[in-house]
């Protein structure tokens, strides 16, 4: 990959994580796409970070979708901010 085309690609994934920040956090569910959105975060380490405990647990949708509660992600993003 060129070097312009590598910044294009990081400009429109922050500009997608500045869009999700603005979603308002009432209690929605967000699906993995959203909250690898908001937080920054790879599924990998997402998954990872639930296991160890240190990111909200995922709720089932149904038989093949989970989500997470809108208020859960946006307090965690909170709290690492506070903690930085």
């Amino acid at each position: 990959m060129r070097r312009w085309q590598s910044a294009r690609r990081h400009g429109v994934v922050a500009s997608q994580r500045k869009a999700a920040m603005n979603v308002q956090s009432t209690n929605t569910i967000l699906r993995l796409k959203q909250v690898k959105e908001i937080t920054g975060l790879g599924r990998s380490t997402i998954y990872l970070y639930m296991k160890e405990g240190k990111f909200p647990k995922q709720r089932e949708l149904g038989e093949r979708a989970v989500g997470w509660h809108s208020v859960a992600v946006f307090q965690w993003v909170a709290e690492r901010q506070v903690a930085r």
